[in-house]
């Protein structure tokens, strides 16, 4: 367990994934989103990132992107090198797109991602979340 915060807000996420619930998708992208978000910036701070990485991708507002956190961590544990590069970058691409994916869930309509295809976010999110705790351990 990474925070109480976070796994209550993992417990709510699954709690709203419920047939019965006609905006499941947005209540658990929403909670998947947050959690993945607090990993990333509480493991890998802005300050730490642009001192690793003064040149790192940054957002419009120069924060260092998730991509650039990732890879902050990998580089910490030793583990951002060139012959597992494109491995770690498909890896860290696979995560970025989970965001798409929460958007999506967050923004779009009311029920915007069928019950099956939760279930299977669910699964990709809790891959996604052992991926990032062993990333940033």
């Amino acid at each position: 367990m990474l925070s109480q915060d976070l796994d209550n807000r993992w417990r709510g996420a699954l709690f709203a994934l419920d047939p019965r619930n006609p905006d499941a998708s947005r209540h658990f992208c929403t909670s998947s989103r947050e959690i993945f978000t607090e990993i990333l910036e509480k493991r890998a701070p802005d300050d730490a990132v642009l001192q690793t990485f003064p040149e790192c991708a940054k957002t419009q507002d120069g924060r260092p992107t998730r991509r650039s956190r990732i890879q902050f961590a990998l580089h910490r544990k030793g583990m951002l090198a060139a012959p597992l590069e494109q491995f770690i970058d498909d890896d860290v691409e696979n995560i970025i797109e989970l965001f798409k994916v929460f958007n999506t869930g967050t923004h779009g309509e009311a029920a915007s991602i069928a019950f099956p295809s939760l279930v299977a976010i669910k699964t990709r999110v809790e891959d996604g979340i052992a991926y990032l705790s062993h990333v940033f351990a």
